[in-house]
């Protein structure tokens, strides 16, 4: 930076590339040295914010239906969690079964330990897939829950509990009266 005879303030122009993705809002510093024909001033070092203009993004979880297979056999029931729009900032979120719900955590599917998602640059969806496990009784649809809690770098989205609908492959058992004469 060069300032002429008179001059006692100069601006520094720093060009800002923008981008569609959220990060929050970014500081850097600028600090001035080796002054020339001057003395270091109270305050060599200067700093910046740049204010991010993208949406905080959100983060939710789908519902979802899986049908149930018989004994001895296993099914997958995928609850997706989205994040939107994507973000440059790494996004975390934890997660819980609820142990609400029909379904027998154990028994009817296998329970989920508590855990937490990472987003990871422009990354999306993360899918929780959970064991649904079979059996050859009739129970009806069962459901269990799962529940989004603590996001960082996010908020939280008008769905943070999903629930997953195992559908009976079962016939429902009927009760038929025979009459005799």
């Amino acid at each position: 930076v060069i300032f002429s005879p008179g001059e006692t303030e100069k601006a520094i122009n720093v060009t800002v590339n923008g981008d569609n993705l959220y990060e929050g809002d970014q500081t850097f510093a600028i600090e001035l040295s080796s002054p020339v024909n001057a003395t270091n001033g109270a305050s060599m070092l200067g700093t910046a914010t740049i204010e991010d203009n993208e949406a905080v993004p959100t983060v939710t979880i789908n519902n979802t239906a899986v049908t149930e297979v018989d004994s001895g056999s296993s099914n997958m029931a995928t609850l997706t969690i989205t994040l939107n729009p994507a973000s440059e900032a790494v996004v975390t979120v934890d997660y819980a079964d609820t142990l609400t719900g029909t379904a027998t955590s154990g028994a009817d599917y296998v329970a989920i330990s508590n855990g937490q998602f990472v987003f990871n640059t422009g990354e999306t969806e993360k899918p929780l897939n959970v064991t649904v496990n079979g059996d050859d009784v009739y129970e009806g649809n069962q459901t269990f829950a799962v529940a989004l809690s603590n996001p960082v770098n996010a908020n939280s989205g008008a769905s943070m509990v999903g629930t997953a609908t195992i559908t009976d492959n079962e016939a429902q058992p009927s009760i038929t009266i025979q009459s005799t004469n």
